[in-house]
């Protein structure tokens, strides 16, 4: 199989949209879940939306 290289086009509004839903994120209390027991840590959740928002290219407005 021959692998071809393609480009996903994902619409300016739809990356606006999301970058503001995740700006508005509530975050709820992560109240005795350093172990993950329930589920996705909430510190380690919110660093990895802020890693998003801040060093993803297709989340910036002015991508290439």
């Amino acid at each position: 199989m021959k692998l071809e290289p393609f480009r996903i086009e994902v619409p300016e509004a739809t990356l606006r949209d999301l970058a503001d839903r995740l700006d508005r994120s509530g975050w709820p209390d992560d109240f005795a879940n350093d172990d993950w027991s329930y589920g996705t840590n909430g510190a380690y959740l919110r660093d990895l939306v802020g890693f998003w928002r801040r060093r993803q290219p297709w989340m910036h407005s002015n991508r290439r």
